[in-house]
């Protein structure tokens, strides 16, 4: 039975817990209803520096490898982009 966003944060809110984690466990639910696996990556400037929070739903095997196949393809990207800089000098 999908849940409605409204429901999610109602009953999530209810125990007392951190806004910026309701909002990601309630939009981690709105996703999970169209997708496998969700995860969630956020940062927030912030006087004291940089405050990051995270949070996913499904199978956590899944996220995981899609997270380190998602690296290593950023990392040759750059190393790509590197290579052609010094290719054109």
């Amino acid at each position: 039975m999908p849940w409605s966003v409204d429901y999610i944060l109602i009953k999530i809110m209810s125990n007392n817990e951190n806004p910026d984690i309701v909002l990601l466990k309630a939009t981690s639910a709105r996703l999970s209803e169209h997708f496998d696996t969700v995860q969630i990556f956020v940062t927030r400037q912030t006087s004291d520096g940089t405050v990051n929070c995270q949070w996913g739903s499904g199978n956590w095997f899944a996220r995981y490898g899609q997270i380190k196949q998602w690296l290593v393809k950023e990392d040759e990207a750059a190393c790509v982009e590197c290579r052609k800089s010094e290719d054109e000098e």
